[in-house]
């Protein structure tokens, strides 16, 4: 971009427009399943972040494959980051979630999605 500003590229741009549209509504959000990548970013904006027993979680950086830099964060991580940290959510799993680069992913166990504040309630399946 010409104003040295680094583009927001992929999933991430449309993780970030659903995460706006969930905070401007004051909406909870539920994972019952599965929630990888551009859905934690979605997630992270309910007011309350219900989190099934079942719930799976996939962290990781964002960015596109083709960048040579894995190491350093992308813009979109530092977004992310800020929104984490905004929400209160643990820095021992705001570290987890970076240190994986572009290709790896964290899988956070339930326990600790609820302990880190990224989950704000449990929900026990029967």
């Amino acid at each position: 971009m010409p104003d040295g500003r680094r583009k927001i590229e992929g999933t991430s741009v449309e993780g970030f427009a659903i995460n706006e549209i969930i905070a401007a509504h004051n909406l909870g959000t539920y994972v019952h399943d599965e929630c990888m990548s551009a859905c934690v970013t979605a997630f992270i904006a309910g007011n309350r972040r219900y989190v099934a027993s079942t719930a799976r979680f996939g962290l990781h950086r964002s960015g596109s494959a083709w960048l040579e830099d894995d190491e350093a964060l992308s813009e979109s991580d530092e977004k992310e980051v800020a929104m984490w940290r905004e929400k209160g959510i643990n820095e021992d799993l705001i570290k987890k979630s970076t240190e994986h680069g572009l290709h790896g992913i964290y899988e956070p166990t339930v326990d600790e999605v609820i302990s880190s504040g990224l989950g704000t309630d449990l929900v026990t399946n029967n």
